[in-house]
């Protein structure tokens, strides 16, 4: 693989400080719906709805007097298409996605009783869904089932919400066809689009995780390791990552702290200069490859801070970075921040990754991470 060496091009950076598109929520879903899935009730869900049109995270389907395999069908069409898109989802069964409508499933369709009704579109669900390499582990798929009591409707009838978890490691069939949700739309994919999306789960997909170990004055140190959420070993990988060295207080304007010195042990200095510092660091002979679901520490650096004003806080500080992470079949673009609070020694982790491969030139995986932990 090639080194980086000399005159740096693999970043295009600016000196600026990178802006990311992080939201504060470990799920979308969660963060849209304000609690988590399986604890939401029927109002709050129809506020989201009433609020919400139809996207990539949300399809509506209206009830129109369907037989129940015509029901499952459209169900499973939309579960499949969610599972093998970039992101989480939720379908909603029961509402008219043009009027936003109550269309209440009658009980003749799927059951009287909600806890039937759950358990049979679940286990017709899970018993017809396919995939390609044969799944290790079924997918995540939360049922929730509301009746006409919860709804207030006058007549008997279901609203069915299926929250849908994304996939990384299969592609996900239904009656030997493939589906994937673009935009607010459900679509088939073509024979050559079902061979692409196949090759794009057999491969590594790194994801970095930075944890502050400690903080004692003005000493962060910093753990960095790498962990494979793909279904392929990353056999040679090599790791660039740009710190910025201003650390910005809370309203992320002001400078209060920069980098007096970053020492490591395992990454070599590419770049420095009054902005930036570039590290980057390779698969070399000895090392373990990155197998499937592990993680592998690649090294720990200390940040050694001096402050650039005399009112500055330890409060909460944000210190960004961005990174390129290349296998030998792909690349990672990420760009992230860790935010420290000093006072109450947690910190927060927090990225946007987009994976790209090298075959087709296509993004196959996107990401947003946000982990928060206390500092060890």
């Amino acid at each position: 693989m090639k080194l980086y060496g000399g005159d740096f091009c693999l970043f295009n950076h600016s000196r600026s400080i990178p802006t990311t598109s992080i939201t504060s929520g470990t799920s979308y879903i969660e963060t849209l719906f304000g609690k988590k899935f399986e604890n939401l009730s029927y109002r709050e869900l129809i506020e989201v709805i009433k609020s919400n049109d139809e996207s990539p995270y949300i399809e509506l389907k209206g009830y129109k007097n369907q037989k129940w395999s015509e029901l499952l069908d459209d169900i499973m069409k939309s579960i499949v298409g969610f599972l093998n898109s970039s992101y989480e989802g939720v379908l909603i069964l029961g509402f008219d996605e043009k009027t936003k409508t109550p269309t209440p499933i009658p009980p003749e369709i799927v059951g009287r009783d909600k806890f039937q009704v759950e358990q049979r579109v679940r286990d017709k669900v899970i018993s017809k869904l396919e995939s390609v390499p044969r799944a290790s582990r079924p997918p995540i798929l939360i049922f929730k089932v509301y009746d006409d009591s919860e709804c207030g409707f006058k007549q008997e009838g279901f609203i069915i919400a299926i929250y849908v978890a994304k996939t990384i490691d299969v592609v996900y069939s239904y009656e030997g066809k493939v589906y994937v949700r673009e935009g607010n739309k459900t679509r088939k994919l073509s024979l050559h689009e079902t061979i692409t999306l196949i090759e794009s789960k057999r491969q590594p997909l790194i994801i970095p995780i930075l944890k502050v170990k400690s903080l004692t004055n003005n000493r962060m140190k910093i753990e960095l390791s790498l962990k494979n959420v793909g279904s392929m070993p990353a056999r040679e990988w090599i790791v660039v990552m740009v710190l910025y060295k201003k650390l910005l207080s809370t309203d992320r304007k002001t400078c209060i702290f920069k980098y007096k010195y970053i020492h490591s042990s395992r990454m070599s200095l590419i770049k420095e200069d009054e902005d930036v510092k570039i590290l980057q660091v390779e698969r070399k002979i000895g090392w373990l490859s990155i197998f499937p679901l592990k993680r592998l520490i690649i090294d720990d650096f200390e940040v050694i801070m001096e402050s650039c004003s005399p009112e500055a806080d330890m409060h909460e500080i944000t210190m960004h970075f961005t990174m390129t992470i290349n296998t030998d079949v792909n690349e990672s673009k990420v760009a992230g921040m860790l935010v420290v609070d000093a006072i109450n020694m947690r910190y927060s982790f927090r990225c946007d990754i987009n994976v790209q491969s090298y075959l087709t030139q296509e993004i196959v995986y996107t990401d947003k991470i946000v982990e928060e932990n206390s500092i060890m």
